[in-house]
C-alpha cells in the first residue's frame, strides 16, 4: 500500500502539534479528510495507488530527490503528499474544533497556529493551509509535470523484449507509444519490458505517461 497511513501520532509535536484529549474527534477527521483530499489530489489514480506499492506512488507520497527530464534542471528534493494531507487535516480540525475534553474537563484547544474566526465561533490554521497549498504548488505539481511523459531511447530488442536505459515508473499492464505504435507492457525490469506487439523499435523512443490521470492543477488558497 503505497498511501502510508497518516496517524494521530503526526500531530504530537513540531508545528502540526495539537493539544487533544483522550475522547478527541481527531481520528475521524485523519480518516474523513485524508481521504477526501487524496481521492482529490490523485483523481481517478487512488484506488490504485491504495491497492499497489508502486515506485511512483511512494515518491509521490513522501517525496524524492530526482532529475529533471527535460534537462533544464539539476535536481529536486520535494515535500510530497503527505506533508500536504496532514497539513490540511490540521486546518480542518482546527476549523470545527474550539475546544478539547482534558483531564481538567473542557479547555481552548491553543497553539501557535490557531485563531478564532471572529463571527463564526470557529478555529482556524490559516498558516498551516497555506503551507500545504504552498508545498503542492511548488514540490507537488512540479514533480507531477516533470513525469508527464518518460521518454526512453530503445537501445536494443530481442523478440517483443524491448531494452532502455531505465524503466522509472513504469508497471505491468501501462500503456505506451513504442515509435508510432501503441502498446502494452509486461515482464517490467530494470531495464526491459516486453510488449504486445511486433516490430523492430530499435533507437525508436518509448514515451509512457506515469501519472496522466492525476488533475494537474494548482491549488488555490481559501477565502474566509
Amino acid at each position: 500500500m503505497a498511501l502510508v497511513e497518516i496517524k494521530k501520532s503526526d500531530y504530537q509535536q513540531g508545528s502540526l502539534q495539537l493539544a487533544i484529549g483522550p475522547n478527541s474527534q481527531l481520528l475521524s477527521y485523519i480518516q474523513e479528510y485524508g481521504e477526501q483530499s487524496f481521492r482529490q489530489l490523485l483523481g481517478l489514480y487512488y484506488d490504485d495507488a491504495v491497492a499497489n506499492d508502486r515506485q511512483k506512488y511512494t515518491d509521490l507520497y513522501n517525496g524524492t530527490q530526482y532529475t529533471d527530464e527535460h534537462g533544464e534542471f539539476n535536481s529536486f528534493v520535494g515535500q510530497g503528499l503527505a506533508y500536504v494531507v496532514r497539513r490540511f487535516i490540521y486546518f480542518y480540525f482546527l476549523r470545527d474544533t474550539q475546544t478539547i475534553n482534558s483531564d481538567t474537563g473542557t479547555v481552548s484547544n491553543r497553539n501557535e497556529n490557531a485563531v478564532q474566526q471572529l463571527g463564526y465561533g470557529r478555529v482556524r490554521a490559516e498558516t498551516r493551509y497555506r503551507e500545504a497549498v504552498l508545498a503542492y504548488n511548488c514540490n507537488v505539481l512540479p514533480f507531477l509535470m516533470n513525469f508527464r511523459d518518460v521518454e526512453r531511447e530503445v537501445i536494443a530488442q530481442v523478440g517483443n523484449t524491448l531494452e532502455v536505459s531505465d524503466t522509472l515508473y513504469l508497471s505491468a499492464g501501462d500503456a505506451i507509444m513504442v515509435g508510432e505504435s501503441e502498446a502494452v507492457v509486461s515482464n517490467v525490469t530494470a531495464t526491459t519490458f516486453d510488449i504486445d506487439i511486433v516490430g523492430s523499435f530499435v533507437d525508436d523512443v518509448a514515451i509512457w505517461a506515469p501519472f496522466e490521470d492525476i488533475p494537474m492543477q494548482p491549488l488555490s488558497s481559501l477565502t474566509f
